[in-house]
């Protein structure tokens, strides 16, 4: 681009034909990840059975407060499922990876292809559907069921977000010179069709109205930078600070323990005590009667020894 700066000084300006290059190159890696993760989830779903929920991760943690205006959190949710949750996480990859080279003029041709990749994805849902469900049992039914709600409901939205961060629709409406009302006029133009998605699987999901994403984007400038709403989009972090918290947990369940048992220590060191001081107690008592048992002789061997004088002074006094 320098060099091009430079030659448009004798009119020699050719940086306008290296865009679509850059742009070429930028889908064509897109569609390689996009692709990569597709396989990977096929393999995942080939090996993948119906367990039981491991709330521990995404069904047993607090509602957290919201994200913060300009940032994404990947849902949570998606960790009860290995499948869903690895796929989203090289989609964010591909989305990183986008966002240093990310023209506008890639809005449709990321768009369509990730409406493809997630037509894809809901293909290969009914296939396990289809294989499977002559052995599914009630439980494994209601877990299917959670499966395609959690592809439905956070899936397939949070996509849809991710997209409209990459290719903000003030900036696509701009450069079109329509209002950002009429964007959906022109097709997929940095969104995918959640609901075209979802119609193969339509019997399985329960009734519910897909609302079109409703997003409050900021006034979009040129110098914008997207790279802090992205660069930490993966559910590895999740998974991580989940993990984290999960140690902090822990931690201070050991720390109330050994308090316990301090406190167990104190009491019983106090009861100790107090046997002692009983003992004490007892030995001063046995000592106060050993003193009496003395006084009590001497008493009796003073009054034996004044009989005997009173016994002689009447011999005495005999003779």
């Amino acid at each position: 681009m320098y060099f091009g700066l430079s030659f448009s000084r004798v009119g020699a300006d050719f940086r306008g034909q290296l865009a679509p290059m850059f742009q070429r190159s930028a889908a064509e890696t897109f569609r390689g990840a996009v692709s990569e993760a597709l396989e990977r989830f096929q393999e995942d779903m080939n090996v993948y059975t119906l367990i039981s929920m491991p709330s521990v991760l995404g069904g047993s943690i607090p509602p957290q407060q919201g994200p913060q205006p300009g940032t994404l959190q990947p849902p949570l949710s998606l960790l009860d499922f290995t499948p869903l949750a690895c796929f989203l996480n090289n989609i964010l990859s591909a989305f990183n990876d986008l966002r240093l080279c990310c023209p506008v003029g890639l809005a449709e041709e990321v768009s369509v292809c990730l409406q493809d990749a997630m037509t894809n994805v809901t293909r290969q849902v009914l296939l396990f559907h289809r294989a499977e469900e002559s052995a599914f049992s009630a439980r494994e039914k209601d877990l299917f069921l959670s499966f395609c709600c959690s592809y439905a409901e956070d899936l397939l939205p949070f996509i849809n977000r991710c997209l409209q961060i990459l290719f903000p629709p003030n900036q696509i409406a701009l450069i079109l010179g329509v209002p950002v009302s009429q964007l959906h006029r022109f097709g997929s133009l940095g969104t995918i069709d959640i609901a075209a998605i979802l119609t193969p699987l339509s019997f399985l999901l329960p009734q519910i109205e897909i609302a079109p994403e409703e997003i409050q984007l900021p006034e979009i400038s040129s110098e914008i930078d997207i790279s802090p709403e992205l660069s930490g989009l993966t559910l590895e972090t999740q998974r991580q600070e989940v993990e984290t918290k999960q140690q902090e947990v822990e931690t201070h369940q050991q720390e109330v323990e050994t308090k316990q048992q301090e406190v167990e220590t104190k009491q019983q060191e106090v009861e100790t005590h107090q046997q002692e001081v009983e003992t004490k107690q007892q030995e001063v008592e046995t000592q106060q009667q050993e003193v009496e048992t003395k006084q009590q002789e001497v008493e009796l061997s003073e009054e034996t020894g004044k009989s005997e004088s009173a016994d002689q002074d009447e011999d005495f006094s005999l003779e």
